[in-house]
Parts: C-alpha cells; structure tokens; sequence
C-alpha cells in the first residue's frame, strides 16, 4: 500500500505517477555528490526499481536497513545545508569546506567528523554554526536583491505610465 503525503492527495493517479517521476530525477540529479555507495543504492531504488527485498539480498543487508538508508539519503538530499554545500562551494571558507562535506554530503556525525579531521567536537559544532549562519547570510542577500530588482522594475513601469 502506498502512502501519500498531503501535497499530493489531491492529485489523480497519472499526475501523481508524473509528480512522482520528476522527483525522482531531481534526487537523482542531486545524488552526483554523494559518495559511490550511497548513489549506487539510490540508483538501484529510483532508476532500475529495485526492491529493499532485492537490494537487500544482493547485498547481504536486511530490507528493513535498505529502507532506512534510502530514507536517510532522501532526506539529506532535500536538506537546505546539502544543497547550499554542494551548490554554493565557492563561497564555504577552505577551513570550512572539510567540515560542510563530511556533516551535510557525506552524512558523518559531528563525532566522526570531528576524529577525521583531529579536532574536538566543540570545534566541529562551532564549525557547523559558522556554515549554517553563512547560509542563512546568503539566503537574506538573495533576499535582498530580489526585493531591490523587484523595486527597479516597479519604478521602470510607473515611470513609462
């Protein structure tokens, strides 16, 4: 049985097929940063239709943890940090970037991140709190300028009236 969500309820059999196609791709088209395994496996799941029951015994991993890391991988790749990580590289300082890749692509937990890299969790912490205020610092600046592009044109269109 499947189970739909609220956005999607409304929507008949063939444009939820469609919707659900479409978001597929899109996790797909994301998925390029992730590390081999964890593309692989969501290719196997959303390009070729593998079961968790085939995945599973092919890989010698039971169904039930199949489901939970596609769910996890599904869930980081529509995370905002994931995206702004791996969209926005250029503007992640060099001693952040280490950091952001292992936390947000990567999936490490801020304990294993912390060993990889020879630092204390409170650094690691600290080093996440610094990627999510640059983030969010970028996301006012688009902000920003939408609103002053928004203005421009408004006043180009009274002026012409």
């Amino acid at each position: 049985m499947v189970q739909v969500r609220g956005s999607l309820k409304g929507l008949s059999e063939e444009n939820l097929r469609i919707n659900m196609v479409s978001h597929s791709e899109e996790l797909l088209d994301r998925s390029t940063h992730l590390p081999t395994a964890d593309r692989v496996l969501l290719e196997q799941v959303l390009r070729y239709g593998f079961t968790a029951h085939e995945i599973g015994r092919l890989s010698g991993i039971t169904s039930s943890s199949v489901l939970r890391r596609v769910r996890k991988l599904s869930g980081r790749l529509r995370d905002p940090m994931y995206r702004f990580v791996t969209e926005k590289e250029v503007l992640i300082p060099r001693d952040l970037k280490v950091t952001a890749r292992l936390i947000f692509v990567e999936g490490r937990s801020m304990r294993v991140a912390s060993e990889k890299q020879g630092v204390t969790m409170h650094h690691t912490r600290k080093r996440v709190q610094q990627l999510r205020m640059l983030k969010e610092a970028h996301e006012q600046m688009n902000g920003l300028g939408e609103t002053l592009k928004r203005e421009r044109t408004r006043g180009r269109s009274r002026k012409r009236s």
